[in-house]
Protein backbone atom coordinates (compact mmCIF):
# COMPACT_ATOMS: atom_id res chain seq x y z
CA UNK A 1 0.00 0.00 0.00
CA UNK A 2 1.43 3.42 -1.00
CA UNK A 3 1.96 5.85 1.88
CA UNK A 4 0.34 9.29 1.57
CA UNK A 5 2.22 12.51 2.26
CA UNK A 6 1.30 15.65 4.23
CA UNK A 7 -0.17 17.37 1.11
CA UNK A 8 -2.76 14.61 0.70
CA UNK A 9 -3.79 14.79 4.37
CA UNK A 10 -4.00 18.62 4.19
CA UNK A 11 -6.33 18.35 1.17
CA UNK A 12 -8.56 15.87 3.02
CA UNK A 13 -8.70 18.18 6.04
CA UNK A 14 -9.56 21.18 3.86
CA UNK A 15 -6.41 23.17 4.62
CA UNK A 16 -4.84 25.54 2.07
CA UNK A 17 -1.24 24.98 3.26
CA UNK A 18 0.93 22.14 4.55
CA UNK A 19 4.43 21.53 5.84
CA UNK A 20 6.46 19.71 3.24
CA UNK A 21 10.02 19.40 2.08
CA UNK A 22 12.14 22.60 2.49
CA UNK A 23 12.75 24.82 -0.53
CA UNK A 24 16.15 26.20 -1.63
CA UNK A 25 16.02 28.81 1.15
CA UNK A 26 14.89 26.33 3.78
CA UNK A 27 11.18 27.27 3.99
CA UNK A 28 8.88 24.31 4.72
CA UNK A 29 5.42 25.92 4.53
CA UNK A 30 3.91 25.38 1.09
CA UNK A 31 0.62 25.95 -0.76
CA UNK A 32 -1.38 22.96 -2.05
CA UNK A 33 0.03 23.60 -5.54
CA UNK A 34 3.55 23.01 -4.14
CA UNK A 35 4.80 26.62 -4.18
CA UNK A 36 6.63 28.04 -1.18
CA UNK A 37 4.55 30.55 0.80
CA UNK A 38 7.43 32.79 1.89
CA UNK A 39 9.10 32.84 -1.53
CA UNK A 40 5.77 33.65 -3.23
CA UNK A 41 5.23 36.64 -0.92
CA UNK A 42 8.72 37.99 -1.61
CA UNK A 43 8.21 37.59 -5.36
CA UNK A 44 4.82 39.40 -5.26
CA UNK A 45 6.25 42.29 -3.22
CA UNK A 46 9.20 42.70 -5.65
CA UNK A 47 6.84 42.74 -8.67
CA UNK A 48 4.59 45.33 -6.99
CA UNK A 49 7.58 47.56 -6.19
CA UNK A 50 8.75 47.37 -9.80
CA UNK A 51 5.24 48.33 -11.06
CA UNK A 52 5.15 51.32 -8.68
CA UNK A 53 8.63 52.41 -9.79
CA UNK A 54 7.75 52.32 -13.49
CA UNK A 55 4.39 54.08 -12.93
CA UNK A 56 2.31 51.24 -14.36
CA UNK A 57 0.34 51.01 -11.09
CA UNK A 58 -0.13 53.81 -8.56
CA UNK A 59 0.68 53.12 -4.95
CA UNK A 60 -2.63 52.46 -3.20
CA UNK A 61 -3.14 54.59 -0.11
CA UNK A 62 -5.65 54.04 2.68
CA UNK A 63 -9.16 54.97 1.51
CA UNK A 64 -8.25 54.88 -2.19
CA UNK A 65 -8.64 52.36 -4.99
CA UNK A 66 -5.80 51.21 -7.23
CA UNK A 67 -6.52 54.05 -9.66
CA UNK A 68 -6.36 56.71 -6.95
CA UNK A 69 -10.10 57.39 -6.55
CA UNK A 70 -11.02 58.26 -2.99
CA UNK A 71 -14.77 57.54 -3.24
CA UNK A 72 -15.23 54.13 -1.63
CA UNK A 73 -18.52 52.62 -0.49
CA UNK A 74 -19.13 50.71 2.73
CA UNK A 75 -17.89 47.47 1.18
CA UNK A 76 -14.59 49.07 0.10
CA UNK A 77 -15.45 49.16 -3.63
CA UNK A 78 -14.66 52.27 -5.65
CA UNK A 79 -17.81 54.14 -6.67
CA UNK A 80 -16.13 55.83 -9.66
CA UNK A 81 -14.75 52.56 -11.03
CA UNK A 82 -18.11 50.79 -10.61
CA UNK A 83 -19.90 53.63 -12.40
CA UNK A 84 -17.37 53.58 -15.25
CA UNK A 85 -17.76 49.81 -15.63
CA UNK A 86 -21.56 50.11 -15.56
CA UNK A 87 -21.59 52.76 -18.31
CA UNK A 88 -19.23 50.72 -20.47
CA UNK A 89 -21.34 47.61 -19.92
CA UNK A 90 -24.53 49.52 -20.87
CA UNK A 91 -22.80 50.80 -24.03
CA UNK A 92 -21.88 47.23 -25.02
CA UNK A 93 -25.48 46.08 -24.46
CA UNK A 94 -26.84 48.99 -26.53
CA UNK A 95 -24.38 48.24 -29.33
CA UNK A 96 -25.38 44.57 -29.36
CA UNK A 97 -29.10 45.44 -29.46
CA UNK A 98 -29.99 43.44 -26.33
CA UNK A 99 -31.06 46.58 -24.46
CA UNK A 100 -32.47 49.75 -25.99
CA UNK A 101 -30.94 53.06 -24.85
CA UNK A 102 -33.26 55.11 -22.69
CA UNK A 103 -33.67 58.81 -22.04
CA UNK A 104 -34.60 60.50 -18.74
CA UNK A 105 -38.21 59.75 -17.89
CA UNK A 106 -38.24 56.32 -19.56
CA UNK A 107 -38.43 52.83 -18.10
CA UNK A 108 -35.20 50.81 -17.92
CA UNK A 109 -36.96 47.67 -19.12
CA UNK A 110 -39.26 48.76 -21.94
CA UNK A 111 -38.36 52.47 -22.41
CA UNK A 112 -42.00 53.35 -21.72
CA UNK A 113 -43.21 56.62 -20.11
CA UNK A 114 -42.96 56.97 -16.36
CA UNK A 115 -45.70 58.35 -14.14
CA UNK A 116 -45.28 61.15 -11.60
CA UNK A 117 -44.23 58.56 -9.01
CA UNK A 118 -41.57 57.05 -11.31
CA UNK A 119 -43.58 53.91 -12.15
CA UNK A 120 -43.66 52.59 -15.71
CA UNK A 121 -47.27 52.46 -16.90
CA UNK A 122 -46.63 49.76 -19.52
CA UNK A 123 -44.86 47.44 -17.08
CA UNK A 124 -47.45 48.16 -14.37
CA UNK A 125 -50.31 47.36 -16.75
CA UNK A 126 -48.59 44.13 -17.84
CA UNK A 127 -48.03 43.19 -14.20
CA UNK A 128 -51.68 43.87 -13.34
CA UNK A 129 -52.87 41.81 -16.31
CA UNK A 130 -50.60 38.94 -15.32
CA UNK A 131 -51.85 39.16 -11.74
CA UNK A 132 -55.51 39.08 -12.81
CA UNK A 133 -54.85 36.15 -15.12
CA UNK A 134 -53.72 34.07 -12.14
CA UNK A 135 -56.04 32.11 -9.90
CA UNK A 136 -56.38 34.96 -7.39
CA UNK A 137 -57.33 37.61 -9.97
CA UNK A 138 -60.58 36.18 -11.39
CA UNK A 139 -61.67 35.12 -7.92
CA UNK A 140 -61.16 38.62 -6.60
CA UNK A 141 -63.14 40.14 -9.45
CA UNK A 142 -65.96 37.66 -8.98
CA UNK A 143 -66.09 38.42 -5.26
CA UNK A 144 -66.30 42.15 -5.95
CA UNK A 145 -69.10 41.61 -8.48
CA UNK A 146 -70.94 39.35 -6.07
CA UNK A 147 -70.67 41.86 -3.23
CA UNK A 148 -71.83 44.67 -5.51
CA UNK A 149 -74.87 42.89 -6.93
CA UNK A 150 -75.83 41.56 -3.51
CA UNK A 151 -76.82 45.11 -2.57
CA UNK A 152 -76.24 47.53 -5.48
CA UNK A 153 -78.12 50.39 -3.83
CA UNK A 154 -75.83 50.28 -0.80
CA UNK A 155 -72.76 50.15 -3.03
CA UNK A 156 -73.92 53.19 -5.02
CA UNK A 157 -74.74 55.03 -1.79
CA UNK A 158 -71.19 54.50 -0.53
CA UNK A 159 -69.76 55.80 -3.79
CA UNK A 160 -71.98 58.90 -3.66
CA UNK A 161 -71.10 59.53 -0.02
CA UNK A 162 -67.42 59.35 -0.85
CA UNK A 163 -67.96 61.71 -3.79
CA UNK A 164 -70.07 64.28 -1.89
CA UNK A 165 -67.57 64.54 0.97
CA UNK A 166 -65.45 66.83 -1.21
CA UNK A 167 -66.89 67.07 -4.74
CA UNK A 168 -64.34 69.67 -5.90
CA UNK A 169 -61.36 67.51 -4.90
CA UNK A 170 -63.04 64.37 -6.30
CA UNK A 171 -63.71 66.07 -9.62
CA UNK A 172 -60.14 67.40 -9.80
CA UNK A 173 -58.74 63.97 -8.94
CA UNK A 174 -60.83 62.28 -11.62
CA UNK A 175 -59.75 64.88 -14.18
CA UNK A 176 -56.08 64.37 -13.28
CA UNK A 177 -56.47 60.60 -13.59
CA UNK A 178 -58.09 60.93 -17.02
CA UNK A 179 -55.39 63.32 -18.19
CA UNK A 180 -52.62 61.03 -16.93
CA UNK A 181 -54.18 58.01 -18.63
CA UNK A 182 -55.42 59.46 -21.90
CA UNK A 183 -53.47 62.71 -22.30
CA UNK A 184 -50.52 61.17 -24.16
CA UNK A 185 -52.64 59.24 -26.70
CA UNK A 186 -53.15 60.41 -30.26
CA UNK A 187 -56.56 60.86 -31.89
CA UNK A 188 -56.25 57.52 -33.68
CA UNK A 189 -55.39 55.73 -30.43
CA UNK A 190 -58.30 57.39 -28.64
CA UNK A 191 -60.69 56.35 -31.43
CA UNK A 192 -59.38 52.79 -31.28
CA UNK A 193 -59.80 52.73 -27.49
CA UNK A 194 -63.39 54.02 -27.72
CA UNK A 195 -64.23 51.39 -30.34
CA UNK A 196 -62.66 48.67 -28.19
CA UNK A 197 -64.72 49.75 -25.18
CA UNK A 198 -67.89 49.94 -27.23
CA UNK A 199 -67.43 46.38 -28.53
CA UNK A 200 -66.58 45.17 -25.05
CA UNK A 201 -69.75 46.75 -23.65
CA UNK A 202 -71.86 45.14 -26.39
CA UNK A 203 -70.32 41.75 -25.67
CA UNK A 204 -70.88 42.18 -21.92
CA UNK A 205 -74.56 43.12 -22.38
CA UNK A 206 -75.05 40.10 -24.63
CA UNK A 207 -73.41 37.80 -22.07
CA UNK A 208 -75.28 39.28 -19.06
CA UNK A 209 -78.86 39.94 -20.17
CA UNK A 210 -80.14 39.65 -16.62
CA UNK A 211 -78.12 42.69 -15.55
CA UNK A 212 -79.30 45.01 -18.35
CA UNK A 213 -82.90 43.98 -18.87
CA UNK A 214 -84.20 45.39 -15.56
CA UNK A 215 -82.89 48.86 -16.43
CA UNK A 216 -84.21 48.76 -20.00
CA UNK A 217 -87.61 47.50 -18.78
CA UNK A 218 -87.71 50.22 -16.15
CA UNK A 219 -86.89 52.88 -18.74
CA UNK A 220 -89.56 51.60 -21.14
CA UNK A 221 -92.17 51.49 -18.39
CA UNK A 222 -91.28 55.02 -17.31
CA UNK A 223 -91.44 56.21 -20.91
CA UNK A 224 -94.82 54.53 -21.50
CA UNK A 225 -96.22 56.30 -18.47
CA UNK A 226 -95.15 59.60 -20.07
CA UNK A 227 -96.92 58.90 -23.39
CA UNK A 228 -100.42 60.44 -23.47
CA UNK A 229 -103.28 58.92 -25.40
CA UNK A 230 -103.30 61.67 -28.02
CA UNK A 231 -99.59 61.16 -28.92
CA UNK A 232 -98.79 59.75 -32.36
CA UNK A 233 -96.50 56.78 -31.76
CA UNK A 234 -95.82 56.29 -35.47
CA UNK A 235 -94.32 59.77 -35.78
CA UNK A 236 -92.21 59.15 -32.67
CA UNK A 237 -90.86 55.89 -34.11
CA UNK A 238 -90.10 57.60 -37.43
CA UNK A 239 -88.33 60.42 -35.59
CA UNK A 240 -86.10 57.84 -33.85
CA UNK A 241 -85.37 56.04 -37.14
CA UNK A 242 -84.33 59.27 -38.89
CA UNK A 243 -81.79 60.20 -36.20
CA UNK A 244 -78.49 61.19 -37.92
CA UNK A 245 -75.29 59.31 -37.19
CA UNK A 246 -73.46 60.70 -34.16
CA UNK A 247 -76.63 62.27 -32.72
CA UNK A 248 -79.01 61.20 -29.94
CA UNK A 249 -82.75 61.70 -29.59
CA UNK A 250 -83.09 64.00 -26.59
CA UNK A 251 -86.11 65.04 -24.57
CA UNK A 252 -86.18 68.82 -24.36
CA UNK A 253 -87.91 68.60 -20.99
CA UNK A 254 -86.47 65.44 -19.37
CA UNK A 255 -88.79 62.64 -18.36
CA UNK A 256 -87.38 62.56 -14.84
CA UNK A 257 -86.24 66.12 -14.19
CA UNK A 258 -85.69 67.41 -10.69
CA UNK A 259 -87.85 70.50 -11.10
CA UNK A 260 -90.15 69.48 -13.96
CA UNK A 261 -90.94 66.35 -15.99
CA UNK A 262 -91.90 66.30 -19.64
CA UNK A 263 -93.90 63.99 -21.89
CA UNK A 264 -92.73 61.48 -24.47
CA UNK A 265 -94.31 63.24 -27.45
CA UNK A 266 -92.97 64.44 -30.79
CA UNK A 267 -93.01 68.10 -29.73
CA UNK A 268 -90.66 67.26 -26.80
CA UNK A 269 -88.03 65.51 -28.94
CA UNK A 270 -84.94 66.93 -30.61
CA UNK A 271 -81.65 65.80 -32.15
CA UNK A 272 -78.54 66.56 -30.12
CA UNK A 273 -74.90 65.55 -30.61
CA UNK A 274 -74.00 62.59 -28.45
CA UNK A 275 -71.51 64.56 -26.33
CA UNK A 276 -73.96 67.36 -25.62
CA UNK A 277 -76.76 64.93 -24.80
CA UNK A 278 -74.57 63.04 -22.33
CA UNK A 279 -73.42 66.31 -20.81
CA UNK A 280 -76.98 67.56 -20.47
CA UNK A 281 -78.29 64.46 -18.68
CA UNK A 282 -81.63 65.08 -16.94
CA UNK A 283 -81.08 68.81 -16.44
CA UNK A 284 -83.38 71.44 -17.91
CA UNK A 285 -82.76 75.14 -18.45
CA UNK A 286 -85.83 77.07 -19.65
Amino acid sequence: MTARGPRYHAMLAGHSRYNGAPCALGHTLRYLNGKCVACSRVYAQRKQAEAHATGAVRRQLRGQCQKGHGALNKKGACIVCRRTYYLAHQARLHASGLVRPRTPGQCRKCCGPLSDKGVCRVCRRALDNARYRTKEGPGRRERRKKNYWANPEEARRKVLEHWHKDPVASRARDKANRQRRWGNLTDAELAAERERRRLRAIAWRAAHPGCTKPYSREYMARKNQRVPKWADRREIVAFYKNCPHGYHVDHIIPLRGRAVSGLHVLENLQYLPAVENIRKGSSYEP
